[in-house]
């Protein structure tokens, strides 16, 4: 099950397959590039690449949740309270229940039976509940489906759908990025802001109007080029600042990955633009049927895809073993395989097609 598909998607839009093909493969190259980005000396030519990498591909949640708002706010798509309550939300926690138990087993409870500790319920019930760090994604897809009705209304207007873009990207994104700069008076200017308490406009919802958004609705071709050439001079910014920023510092800093920032909004939007425009149909049936089949099985590859992480790591097979510049989309490729065949798999069993993925 795929948060960014409503059960009644009849007929398949290929740019959209395509997109969540690209949010999958780049939101794995984020975890993978993250396997040593924390050791390696910020001066150092393979944090460097890491760092590259990392900003590179920040737009892969953006990306997900830019996918459910242009399905789940389509004036076309029967969705309703009810429908979300029903049959949404419970197959999502299911889902979160299920691989947040594998997880808990595989990283809390094999450990702690292997070094002979006892193992505290309670401590554990919080472990499952709280999910794997991956796994927040599912909380926030939750909170923006409780919210999907009266976004619905917004989504029916033009008009009201710009504003509240602008304001998201003002009130929320420009403001993060204002706390994230170790810049005079920034932490002052942010804090004043937030005193307003525009929480409507807060948190992912901007990137769920954006989608709707740019998938209904043409940009002319010099908006697009504004977005192209802001993409570029914000992706030169997040790999450049962070990269001065940490090296000044001799620590290895992130604040500028963040999905919620301007940077990451301008490359987003530019990535789903671009591909709608240039992905509207497959240049043959075997790359049509693999985009179509990784696109069913997204969920499932994005939730299963950190086991297959930590087992390169825990058999030292990470992104320094040769040149990063070769081992990051190497090894995201062989995790991306390996999560697919899995889900592939786990999708024979009768249920977990409905429930798990």
């Amino acid at each position: 099950m795929d948060p960014a598909k409503t059960s009644n998607e009849k007929q398949r839009i290929y740019y959209l397959d395509c997109l969540r093909v690209i949010a999958t493969f780049a939101v794995i190259m984020i975890h993978v590039s993250a396997m040593k980005w924390h050791d390696e000396p910020v001066d150092s030519f393979n944090w460097q690449v890491l760092n590259a990498y990392d900003s590179l591909v920040r737009f892969g949640v953006p990306l997900f949740v830019m996918l459910s708002g242009a399905l789940f706010l389509d004036r076309n798509k029967a969705v309703t309270y009810r429908k979300l309550l029903t049959r949404n939300i419970p197959r999502l926690m299911t889902a979160f229940l299920f691989w947040s138990s594998c997880y808990a087993a595989a990283f809390t409870v094999r450990p702690a039976l292997k070094a002979g500790k006892q193992i505290n319920i309670t401590n554990l019930l919080k472990t499952v509940l709280n999910g794997h760090y991956h796994m927040w994604f599912v909380f926030m897809i939750i909170g923006l489906y409780l919210v999907t009705p009266f976004l619905r209304q917004l989504a029916l207007d033009r008009r009201l759908q710009e504003q509240f873009i602008i304001m998201s990207f003002l009130l929320t994104m420009c403001t993060n990025l204002l706390k994230a700069l170790p810049l005079p008076y920034t932490d002052f200017i942010s804090s004043y802001i937030a005193k307003f308490q525009v929480v409507m406009v807060s948190g992912y919802a901007g990137y769920y109007m954006l989608g709707h958004y740019l998938h209904n609705y043409e940009l002319s071709p010099k908006k697009k080029r504004l977005l192209y050439g802001l993409a570029a001079v914000s992706l030169l910014f997040t790999v450049t600042a962070s990269s001065i920023w940490s090296v000044k510092t001799g620590t290895p800093h992130k604040e500028l990955y963040e999905e919620l920032l301007p940077n990451t909004f301008f490359v987003s939007a530019a990535v789903f633009v671009w591909v709608k425009d240039h992905c509207t149909a497959a240049k043959n049936r075997v790359v049509a049927r693999f985009v179509t089949r990784t696109s069913e099985l997204s969920f499932g590859i994005y939730l299963v895809h950190v086991f297959f992480v930590q087992i390169l790591k825990n058999q030292d097979i990470t992104t320094v073993l040769f040149n990063p510049l070769l081992s990051v989309p190497l090894l995201s490729i062989g995790v991306f395989c390996a999560s697919f065949a899995a889900i592939g798999l786990l999708e024979k069993i009768p249920f977990a097609k409905r429930w798990l993925m």
